[in-house]
């Protein structure tokens, strides 16, 4: 993506925060840090409703997933009747929402790590009444199964995960323990060969992912990955684009940190305007 096209997409999540979301200018004081502390229902107008932390990233997610201006809108509209989806990194819920209030007839199976992100993600489903469609799981995606250390720098989307222990400061409640399971493992525990959709925003676990699980990548008709740097510091957004390619996929760039890829063939058709 050129920087006219990023420039464009930032003018285009300007435009929808005015016409979108009910009361814009929440989502401007968010961003700039005046909210009243707390949790507050941000509501959209395509009715989708989100219970958000006031001053985190949880407003900006759920405006920008919940108006379809993150991912490739056509990809959800292609997926075939009765599709299983993914969702790596299920944050408070935009994205799972988002695809169960489009397409009734998928099953959307969402992972989230963090225990407060978790627990805005189930209470959102309810919000938007679509909890019977979707299957939530609190475990993070690593290379190895297993129990990992999350370390969450307050109520945020970002989150650092370490299979070595990480050392406790005057009994810092910021390390939370958690499952942690393969993408293969996954695919066992949803009970299917196949995706049709694989979802990951995994804060830089996606490295591990692609090194550890390629043959349960290459079961996925299609994948959204959000890139992040890597944790260990060698790779970077190039080594996804070459392991997923060398796995068979046709990869584009909807956005400067999003990569949307497809088994050879099927790409152009699902991420064309």
């Amino acid at each position: 993506m050129n920087l006219a096209a990023e420039a464009w997409h930032k003018v285009g999540i300007y435009m929808a925060v005015c016409t979108g979301v009910r009361d814009p200018w929440s989502v401007v004081k968010n961003q700039l840090g005046w909210l009243p502390p707390g949790e507050r229902i941000l509501e959209l107008r395509n009715g989708m409703k989100f219970r958000c932390r006031a001053n985190t990233p949880d407003i900006n997610q759920a405006v920008v997933v919940g108006l379809a201006r993150e991912y490739p809108e056509r990809l959800l509209t292609m997926l075939p009747p009765g599709a299983t989806v993914l969702d790596l990194g299920a944050h408070i819920g935009s994205f799972a929402i988002l695809a169960a209030r489009m397409r009734s007839d998928i099953t959307i199976h969402s992972y989230e790590p963090s225990s407060e992100n978790f627990r805005l993600l189930r209470q959102n489903l309810v919000l938007n009444g679509v909890q019977d469609r979707v299957v939530t799981c609190r475990a993070a995606v690593s290379d190895a199964d297993g129990l990992v250390q999350l370390r969450v720098g307050g109520p945020t989307d970002a989150f650092d995960v370490s299979a070595a222990p990480i050392e406790r400061v005057n009994d810092d409640r910021s390390i939370e323990e958690v499952p942690a399971r393969t993408l293969r493992s996954i695919l066992k525990d949803v009970g299917t060969e196949r995706l049709d959709l694989l979802k990951m925003d995994v804060e830089g676990s996606e490295y591990a992912v692609l090194e550890s699980s390629a043959e349960a990548i290459a079961k996925c008709d299609f994948v959204l990955m959000e890139w992040h740097d890597d944790p260990r510091g060698v790779r970077n957004d190039e080594w996804l684009v070459a392991r997923l390619r060398q796995l068979q996929f046709d990869v584009d760039r909807p956005r400067a940190n999003l990569l949307a890829a497809a088994r050879r063939g099927l790409l152009r058709s699902a991420t064309a305007p």
